[in-house]
């Protein structure tokens, strides 16, 4: 099993090592070394080789602790302002087969990887998959595992509990978001957003250029050496695997901003000229599920119905998405 408290390192000897030390549960670790096996053997760009690790404290460091192949090369972050336009070019097409491999890594079941999977279940993909989790709270290795469910079903089912949570902690005047995420969540459905037959996708929650490693190969040339932090990792709705990377071409890539991020055109030439490097390299049928306003507002309230409202000043943002959308869909 992979929730054992330690593995013992594989044969060979690697010369460099990252040692993390999580700040989080036990189990959490567990499922994140999990997940890390699972990329390895199912996704074909390179990513950190879990060499050993401790789910508990029994060890040297008093602490539960992952070791880690260090990968060559720099972050897309470091290395962005010494790149030529060939060059980010090429890092852009590099990152366009990162999301293509991911979009091909599907499950019936919507979650996170369970860490009572064995190395067998992962290689006959008879993934056991948990419920996503809405707070760190959520996450033990006695949760109920989840069941095959249409989006729909997700996206309502991760309302009710957000709503109960919510009432639980005893915050008031929040059932409004709740509602009208149920409502935009029908809107979805009627209009054949989410149909009944996606299934769900590997999404890598923090694809970012702080966790893109490159090295430079020529003038024109750059290659991806790894792939980083697989932590938040779930099988999510189709349209989360749709997300475009704002970050090469936006200034600004935070979720409350996407909508402008996908709807206009960059003010600066070269970064139109990676925008466009993107879009004709991942096809038409991506940038259009990519840049749908509708789905652009889906992937929003996506984050609320996983992180919910942690404090009032997601309230106003939540209610940003509710009336953005009843701009495009009025109520009779």
């Amino acid at each position: 099993m992979l929730c054992g408290n330690e593995r013992k390192p594989r044969s060979g000897k690697l010369s460099h090592y990252i040692l993390r030390v999580p700040r989080n549960t036990e189990c959490s670790l567990l499922h994140q070394a999990t997940t890390l096996l699972y990329v390895q053997k199912k996704f074909p760009k390179p990513t950190p080789q879990l060499h050993t690790y401790s789910s508990t404290s029994d060890n040297a460091l008093d602490r539960p602790y992952m070791l880690l192949e260090r990968l060559p090369g720099q972050t897309l972050e470091a290395l962005w302002p010494t790149l030529n336009q060939e060059q980010r070019k090429s890092a852009v097409k590099c990152i366009t087969e990162v999301l293509r491999d991911l979009q091909k890594i599907t499950n019936k079941t919507a979650g996170i990887l369970s860490a009572r999977n064995t190395n067998y279940d992962i290689k006959q993909n008879l993934l056991r998959v948990e419920p996503i989790p809405i707070s760190a709270a959520n996450v033990s290795m006695n949760t109920p595992l989840a069941k095959p469910q249409t989006t729909r079903a997700l996206l309502l089912e991760l309302c009710q509990r957000q709503q109960d949570d919510t009432r639980s902690r005893g915050l008031q005047g929040y059932d409004h978001v709740w509602d009208g995420f149920v409502k935009i969540t029908g809107d979805l459905f009627s209009l054949g957003l989410i149909p009944d037959k996606d299934p769900f996708h590997f999404y890598h929650a923090d694809l970012q250029s702080r966790n893109l490693l490159f090295t430079i190969q020529s003038p024109a040339v750059v290659r991806l050496t790894g792939v980083l932090d697989w932590d938040s990792a779930i099988f999510a709705p189709k349209f989360m695997s749709t997300r475009a990377p704002f970050f090469l071409w936006s200034k600004d890539d935070a979720d409350d901003n996407e909508e402008d991020s996908a709807l206009l055109e960059p003010e600066h030439a070269e970064k139109a000229e990676l925008k466009r490097t993107f879009e004709q390299e991942v096809g038409e049928a991506f940038c259009k599920e990519s840049y749908r306003k509708e789905y652009v507002l889906a992937r929003r309230m996506w984050y609320f119905m996983g992180n919910g409202l942690g404090n009032d000043g997601d309230v106003p943002l939540a209610e940003k998405v509710l009336g953005l959308w009843s701009g495009l869909y009025p109520v009779n």
